[in-house]
């Protein structure tokens, strides 16, 4: 082999390194191509528009008066029934007194005896003070027989105390109206045994007709004082009679969550009466300086931690991120869900595909003319 040859000739490792390289230098990495989810947004605006409310409460009489025996018993006589008219003094039920006029006996017989013993120590005192100013009795005696006396007069004051009591407890078994009325509701029976204080009956007294209500607290923060309300009863054909709210409860019920509302009627119209069933239908953000944060329910997602909505940091550019942002709702509209804390007008909030979206997010905002397509 001539030295030209031996010269030409490459080792045999580095000729296939060589064949290795070259095929590499020609071939390019794969690059990964970043997905951008395209999103849908709204602006976020606050609106006054008008949402109606309906919730039903009992009417009843700002001048209602809830009747009661002061005394228990059985009733013998009961004069009125539900939508009776009352007169002032009315009889409207009587208890059997038997047992009160048979104490009244007692405390008048007691107090005979009473006055009996009373004159009784009044002369034995007069006597004996003769006695010891002639000197024929001693200071204990006249001590004795003052005390006596003076004992006997407090038993006669003591029994007639007894007697006006059995007295005034046998008036206590007549109820009596105590105006011009109208009987709302009655709770009792005839021949049935009452206690001292059991409702017997309600009446309405010539007030003003109320209805009380109870509302969520979502819906109570945009009640207010004075707010215009409608109430229809059904008892009176559906008739529509204008209100005005006059309570607002800021201390939740027994009743779940909800808190008490009390509307008085404007116009006080002959045919009510308490008792009724009425529906008091109100406006809720109506005023100007009520508005109120709507956002579709496709924007509010749910969380172990409470809800969420995603805001685009800046809605100006092609591609933006997307922060997620907890907030707190409301109640649940006919517009979307009501929302209290979180996110302020004018923000822009992903209305599409919250679910598959996470914190930091980049993504792509349509355009009106992609939105339409």
């Amino acid at each position: 082999m001539s030295a030209t040859n031996s010269r030409s000739r490459l080792p045999a490792g580095l000729a296939v390194a060589l064949v290795l390289l070259l095929p590499g230098c020609e071939q390019q990495q794969p690059v990964l191509e970043e997905i951008i989810r395209p999103v849908r947004y709204t602006t976020v605006q606050p609106t006054t528009a008008r949402e109606m409310r309906v919730y039903t409460g009992t009417s009843r009489d700002t001048a209602a008066t809830r009747m009661s025996f002061r005394v228990a018993g059985r009733i013998a006589e009961l004069n009125i029934r539900i939508g009776d008219r009352t007169e002032k003094d009315q009889v409207i039920a009587r208890l059997d007194a038997a047992d009160l006029r048979l104490r009244v006996q007692e405390a008048r017989a007691a107090l005979d005896q009473a006055k009996a013993n009373q004159r009784n120590a009044s002369s034995v005192l007069a006597r004996v003070r003769g006695l010891y100013e002639n000197n024929n009795a001693s200071r204990n005696e006249l001590d004795g027989a003052r005390a006596n006396a003076e004992a006997a007069d407090a038993a006669v004051a003591s029994i007639l105390n007894q007697l006006r009591l059995a007295e005034r407890q046998l008036g206590y078994a007549v109820l009596h109206a105590p105006a011009r009325c109208d009987v709302a509701r009655v709770d009792i029976e005839v021949n049935e045994n009452v206690a001292a204080g059991q409702p017997v009956a309600l009446l309405g007294c010539g007030g003003e007709t109320e209805v009380r209500v109870q509302v969520p607290g979502s819906v109570s923060y945009g009640i207010r004082q004075g707010d215009k309300v409608e109430v229809r009863f059904a008892e009176i054909d559906n008739v529509v009679y204008p209100a005005t709210v006059t309570e607002v409860g800021v201390a939740a019920t027994e009743v779940g969550t909800t808190f008490p509302v009390t509307v008085k009627i404007d116009e006080e119209p002959i045919a009510l009466r308490s008792g009724l069933s009425g529906e008091v239908t109100f406006r809720i953000g109506s005023r100007d300086d009520d508005s109120r944060i709507i956002l579709p329910l496709s924007a509010v997602g749910g969380h172990v931690d409470g809800h969420f909505v995603y805001v685009l940091k800046d809605p100006d550019q092609p591609v933006t991120t997307v922060e997620r942002r907890m907030v707190k709702v409301g109640d649940l509209t006919g517009q979307g869900m009501h929302i209290l804390e979180g996110i302020a007008p004018g923000e822009k909030v992903v209305t599409a595909g919250v679910s598959q979206l996470r914190d930091g997010e980049r993504v792509r905002v349509l355009d009106r003319l992609e939105e339409r397509a």
